[in-house]
């Protein structure tokens, strides 16, 4: 049965088919069995501050039954939902949860109806799964990506359980969802959207911001570990006297260090408190970002990466003419005989490994430094 294409809560769900599914997943209490359905007509005269979803008036949260209902129903429903309006619509549910006292009961149903989400369908290859690795000897996969509802889902579940899965699943998880979606036409949430690029590597940061955020981390150790502040404190300050938009490679090396140091010492266990993860820290300049404050970034096939700044104090005359006359003319302005910024940009980072080499010497030579350090110095 396909989902509506409106979240659907168990006043919608007249013909209780949706509910049927529901109980074959996970058993009602007795206080559900018992408890009398609301119709339209009933809901319409409940006041919009019992319902979860107060702007809509769904998920109505006035008894004890109606609240653990909400919970399953909300389930279904989640990931048709911004990222921030659904946390908002939990949170009301899990306020009446503790309210009627079954806030237990209701984070049952919920693990319950996740487990039925996670069962691997026997038709499905390693492909159709966002991750797919091999854990202490066993194959773990998550994430079902078959279809575009699974797609989205996937994309919800790998941000809310970003802390129970190591930096290298996420990286990997990230771009087979967002390469999913682009298949099937999936529209994802925005902000969704947005942390899978980071996640994904897809993006870069300013060296400054990033040593700043390390350095909170520092603050975060326990005292007692003296030795591992220290270094972290060390990397943060090598961190910051890097040049910005590093290449994502070298970026997503350093996400990983941090990572083990957040997992060693527990500060995953934060990121749903405000605590960001190395892939917000290290990947906060995604395009979106980029394109609104009016930064670009070239990469080349060698894996340098230049700003939109450094190439505007560099001759571009010049750097052209190492390359030859046929680059100067492919990136020539149609109307003068200026250098066009933007398409020496998309030309250049086309170009194959050995002209990328010569337009780094002529870079250079023109005074942008390029050098890039190895991880293993960083380190």
């Amino acid at each position: 049965m396909s989902l509506p294409a409106k979240p659907v809560d168990a006043v919608d769900d007249s013909n209780h088919q949706l509910l049927f599914k529901l109980s074959k997943l996970v058993p009602l209490p007795d206080f559900v069995k018992s408890a009398a359905s609301v119709n339209e007509e009933e809901a319409a005269q409940l006041p919009r501050v019992v319902f979860a979803d107060s702007v809509s008036r769904k998920f109505p949260c006035h008894t004890k039954a109606a609240t653990w209902l909400s919970q399953l129903y909300f389930l279904e429903s989640r990931h048709k939902y911004p990222t921030v309006r659904a946390a908002e619509v939990q949170g009301r549910i899990n306020k009446a949860a503790a309210y009627f006292a079954i806030t237990g009961m209701v984070k049952n149903a919920s693990t319950t109806w996740a487990s039925h989400q996670r069962a691997e369908a026997p038709d499905l290859d390693d492909a159709n799964y966002a991750i797919v690795v091999d854990y202490e000897g066993e194959k773990v996969r998550r994430l079902p990506i078959s279809n575009e509802v699974n797609v989205k889902m996937a994309a919800q579940q790998l941000y809310e359980k970003r802390a129970d899965y190591p930096y290298d699943w996420r990286l990997s998880a990230a771009r087979k969802i967002l390469h999913k979606a682009s298949e099937l036409g999936a529209s994802i949430d925005p902000e969704l959207s947005e942390y899978l690029c980071k996640a994904a590597g897809f993006g870069s940061t300013m060296s400054k911001e990033a040593a700043v955020k390390l350095g909170y981390r520092v603050l975060m150790l326990p005292k007692a570990a003296k030795d591992m502040r220290a270094k972290a404190a060390k990397l943060a300050t090598t961190i910051a006297k890097l040049d910005d938009f590093q290449p994502p490679a070298q970026l997503i090396k350093l996400a990983a260090i941090v990572d083990r140091l957040d997992r060693e010492y527990g500060l995953h266990h934060h990121y749903a408190e405000g605590v960001e993860t190395p892939e917000e820290m290290f990947f906060a300049v995604t395009e979106k970002r980029a394109a609104a404050v009016g930064t670009t970034v070239l990469e080349l096939t060698t894996g340098t990466t230049i700003s939109k700044d450094m190439l505007g104090r560099c001759d571009l005359q010049k750097v052209a003419g190492a390359l030859g006359e046929d680059f100067v003319k492919a990136v020539m302005a149609p109307d003068s005989l200026d250098i066009d910024m933007d398409k020496f940009a998309a030309v250049a980072k086309t170009l194959p490994r050995n002209d990328a080499l010569i337009l780094e010497r002529a870079l250079q030579s023109a005074g942008a430094n390029l050098k890039q350090p190895e991880t293993a110095d960083i380190v």
